[in-house]
């Protein structure tokens, strides 16, 4: 069988190997595509791009139990084949079990094939941004819809009444569904199973444990981000806000020289205020910047224009969803080719975000559904049967997750159904370098929600790890305070942020028993920056 996004690249004179670069197919047989490598595990036959690296795994008696795929690291920073090696049996009668718990503790973007038993399954990283859609008619997954069928695809329900939105397990076509990340897909029956949160995870933190969350969360994060860089050439985007600085803060010292490339992207003129805080950042660590400006977009015919640059994309990602400004202006085009890019992705977690109400009480399958609704403004849906549907698909995830974790199923369900399809259609629509997060583990996202929901509301959990894990970083000011500055932040705005700064200290002493370091307040200036 040949997948339609053969034919598609043919007739928009679109190079498949390069469109298609860092995806993949899981199939029963080999199919025609051009530049894709193929590996097999017993009956299972996987194909990857080019760019797609790929791993065989062999448990602690030498077997051959799996294939991973993408870019991955451990929470304790070894070589991925050697964590998911040590001491385990793929043949046990808990095989399955202890695969599992390590993929906990895993992160970043891949997928991962295994063999366990008799059992061939098909996993993906915490938050499917790998991209993993399946068809239950050609037996066949992929990253791209278009990978999954031989036809053009053809929308029916929500996705037909509400172009470019997909959430939860809605495609692009009729016969094509997305895998929850937190479900395995049984490559024998093509049938999905959930296998996270399990029953004894913990999803609430009382303070006195809020110290050693913290310092977990740091030790691994640097663990990852130095495996990712000893194994990759990284790139980091920096910007004015928390989550870009995270990483900045969280990578040692070694590993953030050895980047290739920092960079802000300024397409829009806020970015101009992130580039300059970017700078002051860079110039405190001593590394460069790149400041990519096409705030000021050149129109080119051909392979430059942004109408072309939108069809390539909806191609790569089967139509599943509008491509994002910096791809449709060309901005992804100045990071370097092959890099993989470290985001500051689920870290917002930490902060609540788009939880708007703290009592977790409130989060019932009816109550997420319909926030879902208004985050995805399907809220003008006319067509009851289509909201009924929507409905019925979230409390289907809602029910599954054991009690432990309904505390935090807004968190959850988010990452599984709403923020990860967004990730995926725009990740896998770009085959000029690899897009990741240090961030991307189940065990991360347990430990972020964990907080209690108000501090983490208030910024106090991010600004605690901040402030733990580089405090030199919290004298360089943020977004918010930077925008009020025209020229140069006179003394009154220096003296609001170390008020500021003063509160986040108290937390500090709070929660870990003692005074953080001293913070020096830099003075911020957008004088000499991007214009």
């Amino acid at each position: 069988m040949t997948p339609i996004a053969v034919a598609l690249c043919k007739e928009n004179e679109m190079s498949f190997e390069d469109v298609f670069r860092y995806q993949y197919t899981i199939s029963s047989s080999e199919l025609d595509l051009a530049g894709f490598t193929t590996h097999t595990l017993g009956p299972v036959v996987l194909q990857t791009g080019e760019a797609l690296g790929c791993l065989e795994l062999h448990d602690a008696r030498g077997r051959l139990f799996g294939l991973i795929f993408g870019v991955s690291a451990p929470h304790d920073g070894q070589p991925v084949d050697t964590f998911l090696r040590d001491r385990f049996d793929s043949q046990a009668n808990d095989a399955a079990s202890v695969f599992e718990s390590r993929l906990t503790h895993l992160s970043g973007r891949f997928g991962v094939i295994v063999t366990l038993g008799d059992d061939h399954r098909f996993y993906t990283d915490a938050s499917g941004m790998i991209g993993a859609n399946y068809c239950a008619e050609s037996k066949i997954a992929a990253t791209s819809v278009n990978l999954c069928i031989p036809r053009p695809a053809d929308a029916d329900g929500l996705a037909a009444a509400k172009p470019g939105v997909f959430a939860l397990d809605y495609t692009s076509d009729h016969a094509v569904s997305r895998l929850n990340p937190n479900h395995y897909l049984d490559l024998d029956t093509f049938e999905t199973k959930r296998f996270w949160p399990r029953e004894d995870d913990i999803f609430h933190l009382d303070p006195p444990q809020y110290a050693a969350a913290l310092d977990e969360i740091i030790l691994a994060t640097r663990q990852i981000i130095n495996r990712m860089a000893a194994e990759n050439s990284v790139a980091v985007p920096l910007s004015g806000g928390f989550d870009s600085r995270s990483i900045v803060a969280l990578a040692d010292d070694v590993t953030l020289h050895g980047i290739s490339q920092i960079h802000t992207h300024v397409t829009t003129k806020i970015n101009i205020t992130d580039a300059a805080v970017a700078n002051q950042i860079c110039g405190m660590k001593s590394i460069g910047l790149e400041v990519h400006n096409t705030l000021r977009t050149r129109r080119f015919p051909g392979i430059d224009s942004p109408k072309y640059i939108e069809s390539r994309c909806k191609i790569a990602n089967g139509g599943m969803g509008q491509p994002h400004n910096f791809l449709l202006n060309g901005t992804y085009t100045r990071v370097k080719r092959d890099s993989v890019v470290l985001r500051g992705q689920q870290i917002p977690i930490l902060r609540g975000l788009f939880v708007n109400n703290a009592d977790s009480a409130h989060w019932t399958a009816d109550t997420i559904a319909a926030h879902f609704m208004n985050l995805l403004q399907l809220n003008d849906l006319e067509d009851e049967a289509l909201r009924a549907d929507f409905k019925m698909r979230v409390s289907a995830i809602y029910d599954e997750l054991p009690t432990n974790a309904r505390q935090r199923a807004l968190d959850l369900l988010l990452v599984e159904a709403v923020n990860g399809p967004d990730l995926t259609s725009w990740m896998c629509a770009v085959s000029q370098s690899f897009y990741t997060s240090p961030y991307n583990s189940r065990r991360m996202i347990q430990l972020f929600s964990s907080f209690d929901t108000k501090f983490r509301r208030a910024g106090h959990a991010m600004n605690l790890l901040l402030l733990r894990a580089d405090p030199s970083l919290m004298g360089v000011a943020f977004l918010g305070a930077a925008k009020k500055v025209s020229s140069a932040e006179n003394d009154q705005l220096i003296e609001a942020r170390r008020k500021w700064l003063e509160g986040i200290r108290s937390t500090y002493r709070w929660v870990f028993g003692h005074d953080a370091e001293a913070v020096r307040m830099i003075r911020f200036r957008t004088d000499g920056i991007v214009r």
